[in-house]
């Protein structure tokens, strides 16, 4: 059987085994991690459409084969965004960059490197990033979107849709179009491609643009990871050489000349998180046990001991360039029916390294908010500020479900007909939501940052949802 040959059998299979098979293998996800220059992203990795996704596709790849992303489909779903949504407006959303610019990458450049980037096959005079026009994929009257079961849903501060397909070639699921939110429907964004080597290692990747947000996918060779962090023009790489002598390392590739700056030694053998304003990179060297800085400016890295050592990268947050919270060792105290532990919550200056602040507990949405339930109330603190407001009319087990962005998402996934509560926690304003129970466990949530609105999705249908009213 060849990998086209299971591919296409994948599809027939059972939806109850496929789920129950993601479930297993989830769980052991974190335990397990593909190659750097395997084919998937690491942003995909870190989505949380794709956990389920990746999952299957796991354990596909740990039998040595690779197939299409698998879906469900479901009706309630589709209902319930009806009867929830119908009534919200949709504007629409201009995809690329603010000033109405053609996106980089048409340019060939030197400088120690051979590079070229070029378009993928893409009319992109047609689809500038400043033009409003008739979405690719619409929504229908109700702002209901279907998605095929070959798309994946995934970003930071701006959601994508890519639509994937199967190479023969490589026998591998690659990513062909991708899509941003536009008016009532999904705009195609124009792809761009780009070649270079990195220690006489070829490498490439595509990219495309979405405001300030720029998400690289299909890499192949010495290239490890495309960081979303975009300043208009240039873009960051962690590119990897596995051959007699491993090299890792971070660099910096202007988009517009083609001309890519080493900025780091051959030596970055970590996992890496850069700060939202692009001035840091966190590089975790896990197999010696610490956490580095590393100044983007300055070229230079030093060791912050206030990180634990085996800390996830999901278990740091930032609260800006220079500032983090992090989870701290746990506070034990001695008391007359044994021994008490208090989990903790440092914030750490990445400047000097040190502890600024210690808070008792952690934070579920973003390391900050915590949640309560008293009487019919939903109380919500931040164990950073000391701030707290209240919602009426919350069910007695309501809890936190998800967030994107500064969205929370909050409800009972038991109890059916409980209410469900969208969250603006930086502007604390919130809307009510009746969620049915069939569907607690399928809605993800997803930001269109700069345009204020959510995507909520499972694996097959998406709806625009306006949140302008809660900013």
């Amino acid at each position: 059987m060849t990998g086209k040959d299971l591919y296409e059998a994948i599809h027939q299979c059972d939806d109850e085994c496929i789920e129950k098979t993601a479930e297993r293998i989830e769980k052991n996800l974190e335990k397990r991690d593909l190659s750097p220059n395997g084919w998937i992203p690491r942003l995909w990795r870190h989505s949380a459409a794709f956990r389920t996704a990746a999952a299957v596709l796991l354990c596909i790849v740990i039998l040595g084969m690779s197939i299409s992303v698998l879906a469900t489909t479901s009706d309630a779903f589709r209902e319930w965004l009806f009867d929830m949504f119908s009534g919200h407006e949709v504007t629409e959303l201009n995809i690329g960059g603010a000033d109405g610019t053609k996106e980089p990458g048409d340019t060939d450049g030197t400088d120690g490197y051979r590079t070229n980037a070029t378009d993928s096959g893409q009319d992109s005079s047609k689809k500038s990033s400043g033009e409003t026009s008739q979405p690719d994929i619409p929504a229908d009257e109700n702002h209901r979107i279907s998605l095929k079961d070959n798309m994946l849903v995934f970003g930071d501060k701006e959601t994508v849709v890519a639509e994937t397909y199967y190479d023969d070639k490589t026998e591998n699921v690659r990513i062909g179009r991708i899509y941003g939110v536009q008016g009532n429907g999904l705009k195609e964004l124009p792809v761009h491609s780009f070649q270079g080597e990195y220690d006489g290692v070829p490498f490439s990747f595509e990219y495309a643009i979405c405001h300030q947000e720029i998400h690289g996918f299909n890499l192949e060779g010495a290239i490890n990871e495309v960081f979303s962090y975009f300043d208009g023009k240039s873009v960051y790489l962690q590119l990897s050489d596995d051959g007699e002598d491993y090299k890792e390392c971070i660099a910096k590739l202007n988009l517009e000349t083609g001309e890519m700056e080493k900025l780091s030694g051959d030596n970055v053998y970590a996992d890496c998180t850069m700060s939202p304003g692009g001035k840091v990179i966190l590089c975790n060297y896990r197999a010696d046990g610490y956490w580095t800085v590393f100044d983007l400016k300055e070229k230079t890295e030093k060791k912050i001991e206030a990180i634990n050592a085996y800390a996830r990268g999901d278990e740091i947050e930032f609260l800006d360039d220079t500032t983090i919270l992090t989870f701290g060792e746990d506070l034990v105290e001695k008391t007359d029916d044994g021994i008490r532990t208090q989990a903790q919550t440092c914030k750490v200056d990445l400047r000097t390294g040190q502890v600024l602040e210690t808070y008792p507990g952690y934070g579920e949405a973003d390391m900050e908010w915590n949640s309560s339930v008293k009487k019919n109330t939903l109380e919500l603190t931040n164990i950073v500020t000391g701030e707290t407001f209240s919602i009426e009319g919350a069910d007695k087990e309501t809890d936190f479900l998800g967030n994107a962005g500064d969205y929370a998402m909050y409800g009972d996934k038991e109890e059916n007909n409980s209410p469900y509560f969208l969250v603006n926690l930086a502007k604390k304003t919130f809307m009510k939501i009746d969620v049915p129970q069939e569907m607690h466990f399928d809605v993800e949530m997803y930001l269109a940052g700069a345009e204020k609105k959510l995507l909520l999705a499972n694996e097959t249908e998406a709806y625009i949802v306006d949140v302008s009213e809660l900013e």
